[in-house]
């Protein structure tokens, strides 16, 4: 069977910029900082390494409330629709994760930067070819036209804190053969503790204006985030066992107990209001990766829509 191979357009993007023959007029530059932004995340993928029974398909929402200026709080949240570990026993717990906290944005200014916004986008056609191994190669081409205007943009920098949450099917290859539970079957893990981190927050909003254009824009709000985490609290129950015993001190013995991990953040967002984006939405995303306890090393994936931007 031949394999057949798409590769994203950016990475045979043609992108043409006319700054010295298209006019254009800045009507709206502005960053402000939403007061509340809430995003429904449609389709997320959540897994592992060490732990491939709990990877999942979910649905989630992430978002923050900032009632004073530079303080707010946020939140993280995935329940899963189908987690593989739960495929083989019913009884094994769906995923769900949630991180709950606060933040506090030491730095808060404006800069100026050089910001681009695209005019247009053309498809340019598809192309097939193999490769070397003889595998059937899709090549799509697009043309972007943009321009790039100097606009101000709001950047923040912080720290931030909360409470961790995660549930879900764990097993693992590494137990010993003499371990006094069924090591055969996936278990159910709890796991609780805290994060604490850094996070900075990009914001920019700028509209122009082209006598051959229109009005076009970019729009949008990034966090990154980079957060310790601490999970002392990791409870294991042989849920396939009647009475569902707590065998979280056997898996410890097994496997350790290093309590430590880390995360790294993406989130984008949308940030001004209908009446100016036409939009009522807008696309949401984010990206996790890092290493959790017993999980060993992980990555989580989101697309969404901005539902509330205020």
């Amino acid at each position: 069977m031949k394999k057949l191979r798409f590769l994203p357009a950016f990475l045979l993007l043609f992108a043409t910029a006319f700054g010295q023959q298209i006019n254009y007029k800045i009507i709206h530059d502005e960053p402000a900082q939403p007061r509340v932004n809430i995003n429904l995340e449609y389709f997320n993928i959540d897994m592992g390494i060490n732990n491939i029974d709990g990877a999942s398909f979910n649905v989630g929402s992430f978002g923050f409330v900032e009632p004073v200026t530079g303080i707010g709080g946020q939140y993280n949240f995935k329940i899963g629709l189908l987690t593989f570990g739960k495929l083989g026993a019913e009884a094994i717990p769906g995923n769900l994760e949630l991180s709950v906290g606060g933040y506090l944005m030491l730095q808060n200014k404006i800069v100026k930067k050089p910001t681009r916004v695209i005019l247009n986008r053309e498809y340019k056609g598809t192309e097939y070819s193999r490769n070397y191994k003889g595998e059937l190669i899709k090549t799509t081409t697009e043309e972007y036209t943009f321009l790039s205007v100097p606009a101000r943009r709001r950047t923040m920098r912080g720290v931030r804190a909360g409470f961790y949450l995660k549930r879900g099917p764990f097993a693992s290859d590494e137990f010993p053969e003499d371990v006094t539970f069924n090591a055969s079957d996936p278990l159910g893990l709890t796991s609780m503790g805290l994060y604490a981190g850094v996070t900075a927050r990009t914001i920019k909003s700028v509209f122009i204006d082209t006598p051959t254009h229109g009005v076009q824009f970019n729009s949008i709000g990034d966090d990154l985030v980079l957060d310790l985490l601490v999970i002392p609290v990791n409870v294991f129950r042989d849920v396939t066992a009647e009475a569902r015993p707590n065998i979280s001190q056997e898996v410890r013995d097994a496997l350790g107990g290093n309590p430590f991990g880390f995360r790294i953040g993406w989130y984008r967002y949308q940030v001004d209001k209908k009446d100016r984006t036409g939009k009522k939405f807008g696309l949401a995303a984010g990206f996790e990766a890092g290493v959790k306890p017993y999980q060993g090393i992980f990555f989580n994936g989101s697309l969404g829509l901005t539902i509330i931007k205020k």
